[in-house]
């Protein structure tokens, strides 16, 4: 029986692991490129 599982939600498959951790890394990257760009600009003021 499920008794410990009642009330349980259904969750939507997640994507695999690997998809997972490029969408990550390349949100990382994005972020990283960002940051440099904003600097950049404040040493012009």
């Amino acid at each position: 029986m499920n008794a410990n599982r009642v009330g349980a939600k259904k969750f939507l498959p997640l994507r695999p692991k690997t998809v997972l951790q490029a969408n990550l890394h390349n949100a990382l990257l994005e972020a990283k490129a960002r940051l440099e760009f904003q600097r950049e600009g404040d040493d012009d003021e």
